[in-house]
């Protein structure tokens, strides 16, 4: 399991619908959901500070309660694609118990358990395609687990971003305590990390494994910049790489304004101005 294309970037700059671009492709499978055991498990419940009992019933959590979380019905009814009984069998009986520390061995079951709920084999596949919400802080780490890891990071401008995250406030954020000041500093934090970092990984990964990729570019040029992936993966082109989908099914994106979107759209490029107020844009 060496072959692995990490998709990185912050929550809700495009990054579902970057990775809903590759399914499909004869030579990738694509993890359907974020892989949420990094922000959600590592490397807090791997320090050695948790019982085995509260380390698997975390992993429950991220892993398992997670897809029933993303997949609601009215996107895509979960039982249709992956067998999670399957999954969780699998996973259960495989994971050993000494090693909950070690994310790199978490990781393997998770995607060999995945394999085998939607009855394909692993070993078909050139990559496999995993996202996760800044991923990139992990990325030195993760190229030491798996050299021969491809990282695709997407940025976009912050303003639309935030407008982005701004829309869910009231429908998502709120529910967990975030209100929009909180979103507000927290995206200008973690953008401010994240467009820091890409110099630092570029220089240890290398530009042969790390790719940055405009969120503008890709809906305003969507085949152009796909064909431009598909050389740095050393894959054939495709123009179902034009289409995101989720294990074959049609996906009308995440968004919080009640657009469903089942192609690459640019409906909310450069839309800050008329989404959140003078005050916020000048202090992103």
């Amino acid at each position: 399991m060496e072959n692995l294309i990490f998709i990185c970037g912050h929550r809700k700059c495009g990054t579902t619908m970057f990775s809903d671009l590759f399914n499909g492709h004869p030579k990738l499978s694509v993890f359907p959901t974020d892989l949420s055991i990094f922000y959600g498990y590592y490397p807090v419940y791997t320090d050695g500070k948790f019982s085995i009992e509260e380390q698997l019933e975390r992993l429950e959590n991220v892993i398992f309660l997670n897809l029933k979380r993303v997949f609601k019905k009215e996107i895509l009814n979960l039982e249709d694609v992956v067998n999670q009984a399957l999954m969780k069998e699998y996973f259960y009986e495989k994971i050993d118990k000494t090693r909950l520390s070690e994310i790199n061995h978490i990781l393997e079951i998770m995607l060999k358990a995945f394999h085998v709920s939607i009855n394909h084999d692993i070993n078909d596949y050139d990559w496999l395609v995993l996202k996760e919400t800044s991923l990139e802080i992990y990325a030195i780490e993760l190229n030491k687990f798996y050299p021969n890891a491809k990282f695709l990071h997407l940025i976009r401008d912050p303003r639309d971003n935030y407008a982005s995250l701004k829309s869910g406030s009231d429908k998502h954020y709120k529910l967990f305590g975030e209100d929009e000041k909180h979103s507000l500093f927290s995206m200008i934090n973690r953008y401010h990390l994240g467009f820091k970092i890409i110099k630092s990984n570029i220089d240890v990964i290398g530009k042969e494994n790390y790719k940055v990729v405009k969120y503008e570019d890709l809906c305003n040029n969507t085949e152009s910049v796909m064909a431009n992936i598909s050389t740095f993966l050393g894959i054939e082109y495709s123009d179902i790489l034009l289409t995101p989908t989720i294990l074959g099914k049609e996906t009308k994106g995440n968004n919080y304004e009640g657009e469903n979107f089942n192609t690459v759209n640019a409906f909310n490029v450069d839309r800050w101005k008329e989404r959140i107020n003078d005050d916020e844009a000048k202090i992103i």
